[in-house]
């Protein structure tokens, strides 16, 4: 329940082994390149369960056409929900090198953009 006593989701999270290990071997990749590369420190981050220690959390709310294989359509609107719009990191199915903020907001202003038509024609 929340604050107001209506009924609330609960989410839990955890690493699956397969994906530490996937870490643990990218991260023995990473320090045999830095070694033969001549570093002089190298600092190992610790591999754990705890959420979002390994890497960015997406695709559980991932964007496709079909509404039995994903939550939003391509403008990040939730399938069936004409007023729900996701726009973060789980719309996402991977995401390049790095940060994923600058398209997480590029994402933002495409929903907003069609958001607002949307009500602008009443959809909404």
């Amino acid at each position: 329940m929340d604050t107001w006593g209506r009924p609330a989701p609960r989410t839990a999270f955890g690493e699956l082994e397969h994906d530490l290990r996937m870490h643990r071997w990218f991260q023995a990749g990473e320090r045999e390149l830095l070694d033969d590369a001549g570093a002089l420190r190298i600092y190992d981050d610790p591999l754990n369960d705890d959420q979002g220690s390994t890497m960015h959390l997406l695709g559980t709310c991932r964007t496709e056409k079909d509404p039995a294989t994903s939550m939003t359509d391509r403008y990040h609107c939730a399938h069936g929900w004409p007023n729900l719009f996701i726009v973060e990191g789980s719309s996402f199915v991977t995401s390049g090198r790095g940060q994923s903020t600058l398209t997480i907001q590029a994402a933002a202003f495409h929903a907003a953009d069609h958001l607002s038509q949307f009500a602008e024609r009443n959809q909404i």
